[in-house]
């Protein structure tokens, strides 16, 4: 196993599912999009202080990032992300994670 493409995997999964752009997360990192890009294709090996950086900005905590053959991030990091995604949002993104999650709840 490669252990920096399989991170950069992972970070990549992360990022997408909180729904950032390589742009955004670059910028809250403050590093480059070019950067961000190798870390994502296994071709730059970061330091553990810019993966504690990364782990910040995606809102998950550093371990989330090695947990390569895991289906699902952890609970926490699922409700940090949530708690980003929503304390984020413009008011119509609010109404729409509203609705979305309404009708969720209306088939459990």
């Amino acid at each position: 196993m490669d252990i920096k493409r399989a991170v950069g995997k992972r970070i990549k999964t992360v990022r997408q599912r909180r729904a950032l752009t390589q742009d955004q997360l670059a910028e809250q990192v403050g590093l480059s999009p070019k950067y961000i890009s190798g870390i994502e294709r296994g071709v730059e090996n970061p330091t553990m202080e810019i993966l504690l950086r990364v782990a910040k900005a995606l809102g998950v905590e550093p371990y989330d990032l090695f947990l390569f053959g895991e289906s699902e991030e952890s609970e926490e990091a699922l409700r940090k992300g949530i708690e980003k995604m929503v304390r984020e949002a413009d008011r119509e993104k609010l109404q729409l994670y509203f609705d979305v999650m309404r009708k969720i709840l209306e088939f459990s």
